[in-house]
């Protein structure tokens, strides 16, 4: 399915932290398709990384991103599902 909206960072941040409103049109949306862009993707994993509890906030971003498309540029997408992610334990410095 080639994605309807391009969700920003902010949206996805109060999505995750249950912000009903957000959580609602997203749940909503998703049925359209959502994609997120690899800027968004980077600046969500950061926010994992910094955040005090990285291995909570990477789990429930990578269930938010089974559910989304990533944006490579205007007419290129992936799955995140088909994509594993390196986990925050073999990445910290």
């Amino acid at each position: 399915m080639f994605p309807s909206y391009l969700v920003d960072t902010d949206w996805i941040i109060h999505y995750l932290n249950g912000q009903p409103s957000i959580v609602s049109k997203l749940q909503e949306l998703q049925g359209r398709g959502v994609a997120v862009s690899l800027v968004s993707l980077a600046e969500l994993y950061e926010g994992v990384f910094y955040s005090r509890d990285p291995e909570a906030g990477e789990s429930n971003l990578d269930d938010f991103l089974r559910g989304v498309s990533i944006a490579i540029d205007k007419e290129t997408f992936f799955q995140p599902s088909a994509w594993a992610a390196p986990s925050q334990k073999e990445n910290r410095c």
